[in-house]
Parts: structure tokens; C-alpha cells; sequence
């Protein structure tokens, strides 16, 4: 029992001091061991093992890469208000689906809110708003390539039922890839409190929480009304989302148009690289790609880095940033390997559009990275 304890707290020491990337807001990151985390500051050590200390309105972000093998087996539920959560749906009584997540418990989730749920498959069905055409009825995507519209009447942990225009259909979840939700409108305007955080968790889930704190290997939060611990193990990025920095990958778009390319929808893929390389903050496209962000009070700057992957000889990509309706950077016959930084001041413009293009008369080899980009304050 001794040597197990013993085991157990050298596991726990060695992962206090396992290496986060702090990214402060200047943009610039480091590689820090995280001590604490209040509603005023971060303390850490740095690379030459001495403690520093970080106010919290100059933190942006911490990264880890985390090993632990925690990937959801089950599915993941997409909200409208950009939260998502890995589990598996328990029943569903009147208006409320109630939801089992293995770090946090049982979760309430007005069906209003659900865009979708998925396996964590990156081949699974995804969402047809990507392609500009958001779903006018439910829609249930089957394993074996079926598909059966209609209206969601009924979840339970073993089965959902659609209402098909013939019939009532009730399909074990064992034989679901996705399901997608009618779309009903746009969501309420969140209401942030002063300082919050989006935090992603290593099954997949990423929610929005506030009051966080850090501290002895663990993090208390509030999300969804509801208090919060999880060892850090369980966690792999915290964002600052009202802070100096917005990460436009974390925020959820007011306008997409992805156009089809050979027949199916070409979507964004966010947090991967165009060859699907993990990439926080990256948002991945093939043109035609438009994607559209409000711009909330205080932000002077928007931010851009963008990469053509060195594999795609027949490359010919053009990308725009605009403000409102007005271009104000151009990027034309952008090949293989091209990588470059815009920075536009954003004056008095309330929308940012990212737009990628192909002078490609085939359409072909249209994949371009938007690297981590930004508003600054």
C-alpha cells in the first residue's frame, strides 16, 4: 500500500509540473509549468525555473498537450451557443434531453439548443448548414448510409424516435452516426459574465465557464448554472473569451458558406490544419469559403495568418479579408507553400469576413489554413 501511494503521488507531482503553452497578449507563447489561476492573475514557473506572475487581463490562453487516453466511445451533442459535449443521451422528457457526460455528470439540455449529435467518427455526417442549407426538419444519418427525415419524438439511452411522414421509426443508437436538428432561429444573445473562459476537456467537450480557478492540480468553475471541479488532467485548453484576444475558431459564425465541392459539402474543419494535423485555433477550407464573425465592442485589430499546404501543386488561391462588405487585403495566386500574417485595423466595422477563393479553373487543390486567427483589443 505504501509503494502504491507512493506511485500515486509521484504521478501526481509529475503532472503539476507538466508543461502548458501560455500564450499571453502580445501573442506571444511560452512553454510555463502552471501553479495558480484567480480571478486576478496567473502564477507560473518558466523554462529557467523562475515564478512569474501574469494579470489575467493580459492571459489569452494555456494549452496542453495532454496524453491521456479519454476519447468519448459514445457521441458528441453540438448546442447553438457553440458548447458541445461528448456522453450519451439518457431521455428526453417534454423540452429537456437530459444528457450523461462521464466528467460532469448529468447535463440538461433544452432540445432547442441542439444542432446536432455525432459520433466523435471525423467520417460521420456533419451538419448541412456548413454548405449554407441549414436542415428545415430533423434528420436522422444511419450507419449503414440510410437517412430518415422527419421529427425527433423521443430519446432514451438505447433508442431515438423520428416521426417520418409514413411512420414512427425507432432506431437504436448503436445504429446512429449523426442526427441533425431542425433549425429554428438563431440563438438568444449570450449574456457573458464580466470574465469568462472556454475550456476543452480531453473527451471531446468544450464548454463555457466562469469564476474559474486553478489551483493544487485542479480547476472550479461554474458552467451551465452549475459548480464544477476537474483535475487538470482532464483538461487540454483554456481560453480567455471576453479578453484581450478572440479566437475566432472559438466563436461560433454568423454567416458560412462553404460551396460543394464534387457533390458534398466541403466544411470547415476547426482546430486541424488542411491535411488534418491537430492545430488549436485553426479553421481549415476548401474554396469557395466564406465565413463571417460580428465584432464585439473594444476589439481594434483583426489578425490573420494563413498556410496553403506544400502538397497541392495545382494551387491557385486567392484569399480576402473584408470588413463589413469592403475588401481591405486581397491575396491572389497563392501556391504551394505560401504563409503569410494580415493585420487590419477594424475602425468602426461591426462584421469580418474571411473568403477563400480558387483562380483553379477545375476547382481542385482549394485547401488554405486560417492560422489561430483573431480580434485584438
Amino acid at each position: 500500500m505504501k509503494i502504491a501511494a507512493i506511485i500515486l503521488a509521484f504521478a501526481s507531482a509529475t503532472y503539476a509540473a507538466a508543461p502548458w503553452q501560455l500564450t499571453s497578449a502580445d501573442l506571444h507563447s511560452q512553454t510555463i509549468n502552471l501553479k495558480a489561476l484567480n480571478a486576478d492573475s496567473l502564477d507560473y514557473i518558466d523554462t529557467s525555473g523562475h515564478p512569474q506572475h501574469l494579470p489575467l487581463n493580459q492571459f489569452v490562453q494555456l494549452q496542453h498537450e495532454n496524453s491521456s487516453e479519454n476519447a468519448s466511445s459514445g457521441f458528441i451533442i453540438i448546442l447553438n451557443n457553440g458548447q458541445r459535449y461528448a456522453g450519451t443521451a439518457q431521455r428526453m422528457t417534454g423540452d429537456q434531453l437530459s444528457w450523461q457526460n462521464p466528467l460532469l455528470g448529468n447535463l440538461t439540455i433544452p432540445v432547442a439548443s441542439v444542432l446536432q449529435i455525432h459520433r466523435p467518427d471525423p467520417d460521420a455526417p456533419r451538419r448541412s448548414e456548413a454548405a449554407g442549407l441549414p436542415p428545415t426538419e430533423d434528420i436522422i444519418h444511419l450507419t449503414n448510409g440510410d437517412i430518415a427525415h422527419g421529427a425527433i419524438s423521443a430519446m432514451s439511452a438505447q433508442n431515438i424516435t423520428i416521426q417520418t411522414s409514413t411512420t414512427s421509426l425507432s432506431v437504436p443508437w448503436s445504429n446512429v452516426a449523426t442526427v441533425e436538428f431542425a433549425s429554428i432561429g438563431n440563438p438568444p444573445p449570450a449574456t457573458q459574465p464580466t470574465q469568462s473562459f472556454q475550456i476543452a476537456l480531453d473527451d471531446g467537450s468544450t464548454l463555457q465557464a466562469a469564476q474559474l480557478a486553478i489551483a493544487e492540480d485542479a480547476a472550479h468553475f461554474i458552467t451551465n448554472g452549475s459548480a464544477q471541479t476537474l483535475p487538470l488532467s482532464h483538461i487540454t485548453n483554456i481560453e480567455q473569451l471576453n479578453g484581450p484576444v478572440l479566437f475566432l475558431a472559438s466563436v461560433k459564425p454568423i454567416e458560412q458558406i462553404q460551396t460543394p465541392l464534387l457533390g458534398d459539402a466541403s466544411s470547415a474543419r476547426y482546430g486541424s490544419t488542411a491535411d488534418n494535423t491537430p492545430l488549436p485555433n485553426a479553421i481549415s477550407v476548401h474554396a469557395y469559403s466564406q465565413l463571417q464573425w460580428a465584432v464585439p465592442p473594444d476589439y481594434r485589430t483583426v489578425h490573420v495568418q494563413y498556410a496553403v499546404p506544400s502538397n497541392l501543386p495545382l494551387a491557385d488561391i486567392v484569399l480576402r479579408v473584408k470588413l463589413d462588405d469592403r475588401t481591405v487585403s486581397e491575396k491572389t495566386h497563392l501556391h504551394a507553400g505560401a504563409n503569410s500574417i494580415i493585420d487590419v485595423p477594424l475602425g468602426d466595422a461591426r462584421r469580418v469576413t474571411l473568403e477563400a477563393d480558387t483562380d483553379n479553373p477545375y476547382r481542385v487543390q482549394g485547401f488554405v489554413t486560417w492560422l489561430s486567427p483573431a480580434l485584438i483589443k
